[in-house]
């Protein structure tokens, strides 16, 4: 009879305990508590990322433009070495690419002609404009970007591309990236336009007689 009694205070203690409630309850929510905080770092570090990819595309197009007299080869080189010091990725030649155009109307004025084109980074990316000397005799390159050139106008067109990875477990399932697409890789574009301050602009020289490796040709 007595061991029946304690028997019942035992299960009673039991039942009243709610000392692992919190406990419980917390390593409920953590989960979800990290995915909010790492999920917030991640969306600051996407939006860094895009601002840096921004301004590398108008410095580059913006600087090249600035050239009055000529553009040369040497230049090229140091107008893309300058961008990218514009921004903090560590691994821009491989997971990068900015492909520098010149854009004119074509000599019969039915299109857009590339009359050269210009690369940096190592990421698999051709231009969405097209290559150089694409247009030249034809009508194929109709705007640039919807953006149609009058003569005698020279664009420079600066096209930036990087692949994003992000800081935290990146996402490759494509049932978790609908879940938490903020932790998903993906390649980020940005493109920037500017009239040439010349239209010598529309050449490019190597009067420092650079070689076929170090021009930045984008084959």
């Amino acid at each position: 009879m007595h061991g029946l009694k304690r028997l019942r205070r035992g299960i009673g203690t039991i039942g009243g305990d709610n000392s692992g409630v919190a406990f419980m309850e917390f390593a409920f929510a953590l989960p979800f508590l990290m995915v909010t905080l790492l999920g917030g770092l991640e969306l600051v570090h996407l939006a860094l990322t895009h601002q840096q990819l921004s301004r590398i595309a108008t410095s580059t197009a913006d600087l090249a433009a600035r050239y009055r007299s000529s553009i040369d080869e040497a230049n090229i080189n140091a107008l893309f070495m300058g961008s990218q010091m514009s921004a903090s990725f560590d691994d821009f030649d491989t997971n990068g690419r900015i492909v520098l155009s010149s854009v004119t109307r074509n000599s019969d004025n039915d299109g857009h002609w590339i009359r050269w084109q210009r690369c940096e980074g190592n990421l698999a990316r051709d231009s969405q404009i097209g290559e150089e000397d694409d247009g030249k005799d034809d009508s194929s390159i109709s705007d640039v970007n919807g953006m149609v050139i009058t003569d005698p106008n020279n664009v420079l067109v600066a096209e930036v591309t990087y692949r994003y990875t992000p800081w935290f477990f990146p996402v490759k399932s494509s049932i978790l990236r609908s879940i938490a697409p903020i932790f998903t890789e993906r390649d980020i574009t940005y493109t920037s336009a500017f009239i040439a301050r010349e239209l010598t602009l529309r050449n490019i020289t190597n009067t420092t007689s650079l070689s076929s490796d170090d021009i930045k040709t984008c084959d």
